[in-house]
């Protein structure tokens, strides 16, 4: 077992994957941050100048287009190794997906500021995931990097935190996160949004208590996001695979099967997927067991090795979520096959923005259309699945990441949080900002 920060046999090689674009070839990485040359600094070394206010000088806030500062956080704050020593999360792309939309906003000139004074939205790269892992509560090294942020910088405190913003990306995204961080942006992976005070329980154990009136997601105040999944099966042949979709009108002959999933089931732990792959799997199994022709409906319970090729065949593939966030729907897209989204309050990737238009290319049942799936969807005209398919191959690319695929999803990361901010400005939700002059002082004292 090496160091944090480094791996290899002999633990001689430094973990450069985990140094944001790779320090620009400005500098060094070195457990798993830059070492810049002069004159570069910054987490990327692409920083050349520091901003502080004129004497005298009155703060105008910038009112007119998106601006985002990245605090600059030290290894004793936010380490990004995770928390055991083991560097296998790292290959997990979808829990690294804060890393991915680092990366591409420090390269971002149009939206990522160096001068603190023009931003108007403030990132604090806490790393959370690396002390929490995937089913348990941020809440530690998220307030231990706020702290640090409100101990050294002036501009939490003179919003109190409204207009800065932190990534979620463990299973249940910030289900377990206490009321005094509720005025921050969380950037989640996981949209459940459940009012526990009508009812008192959630498929979660334990219950997200802390806010009962939201749950885990405040729809207003915080952004779904797609997870980072690109290099899973398939899914960099998502280009094509619309090439050919949009070539033939969203025909599909070639997809034989109506339905298909393949995935853990896990029967005796029903809020694995809030009990959705549980009871359809036994419904199927009744269904399989009584008369009729079912052979063009496929349930898998564990692993396949005609995983890809079977989304390819399907017109419609199960999208539920698991233990907490799920990543069907990014699978189903990326193969051009139908969702069907069985996730009962949990709004999806930009959904609660309104900004994809979840009615043109998915299919949302309930967890108790379950015992009518299949009539609900044979009963899908061949017309509109062709259109759903076209719409489709117009919105996929907001579930990929990466550049070389077409992939969008960071660019309808940032416009949903475009959204969070004139909701700020517009006093949508919380508290108001403070005026120029608290700001003002703000500074003064921190100075």
């Amino acid at each position: 077992m090496c160091y944090k920060g480094y791996m290899g046999h002999t633990c001689d090689e430094d973990m450069w994957e985990l140094c944001p674009n790779q320090c620009r070839g400005r500098g060094q990485c070195i457990r798993g941050f830059c070492h810049c040359r002069a004159p570069y600094w910054g987490a990327d070394c692409g920083r050349e100048r520091a901003w502080q206010l004129a004497p005298g000088a009155s703060l105008v806030p910038n009112r007119l287009v998106l601006r985002i500062y990245v605090y600059e956080l030290p290894s004793y704050v936010a380490f990004p190794v995770p928390q055991d020593d083991n560097v296998f999360d790292i290959d997990e792309h979808f829990y690294q997906t804060h890393r991915k939309f680092l990366e591409m906003l420090l390269m971002d000139t149009a939206v990522r500021t160096e001068n603190p004074l023009e931003a108007n939205l403030f990132l604090v790269p806490a790393n959370a995931y690396s002390y929490s892992s995937n089913t348990n509560s941020p809440a530690n090294q998220i307030e231990a990097a706020l702290n640090y942020v409100i101990a050294n910088f002036p501009y939490f405190n003179a919003s109190r935190g409204t207009d800065h913003f932190l990534w979620t990306t463990g299973d249940r995204g910030a289900c377990y996160l206490p009321r005094n961080m509720s005025r921050v942006i969380f950037v989640t992976l996981f949209g459940l949004h459940a009012n526990l005070r009508d009812n008192a329980t959630t498929f979660l154990n334990p219950i997200p208590e802390y806010h009962p009136n939201w749950g885990c997601l405040h729809p207003k105040k915080d952004v779904v996001a797609a997870p980072w999944y690109d290099n899973m099966v398939g899914v960099n042949e998502a280009p094509r695979t619309y090439e050919k979709v949009v070539a033939a009108q969203g025909e599909a002959p070639e997809r034989d099967l109506l339905f298909f999933f393949a995935g853990s089931v896990r029967m005796h732990d029903m809020s694995y997927s809030n009990g959705v792959r549980q009871d359809l799997f036994n419904h199927l199994k009744a269904v399989f067991a009584s008369d009729g022709n079912y052979s063009d409906i496929l349930f898998v319970e564990g692993y396949t090795a005609d995983y890809g090729e079977l989304h390819k065949r399907s017109r419609f593939c199960l999208a539920p979520h698991g233990s907490g966030f799920g990543v069907r729907l990014t699978l189903a897209m990326a193969h051009a096959c139908i969702p069907v989204i069985i996730q009962d309050q949990v709004y999806q990737p930009y959904e609660s923005d309104g900004i994809l238009p979840y009615n043109q290319f998915a299919l949302r049942l309930s967890k108790s259309d379950i015992p009518d799936i299949i009539p609900i969807l044979r009963a899908v005209p061949v017309t509109k699945q062709k259109h759903m398919r076209l719409a489709m191959a117009k919105y996929y690319h907001a579930f990929l990441w990466e550049a070389s695929l077409g992939g969008r999803a960071y660019n309808y990361t940032i416009k949903a949080l475009n959204q969070r901010l004139h909701g700020l400005w517009g006093h949508l939700w919380g508290d108001p900002h403070l005026n120029r002059r608290q700001l003002r002082v703000a500074w003064d004292e921190a100075t």
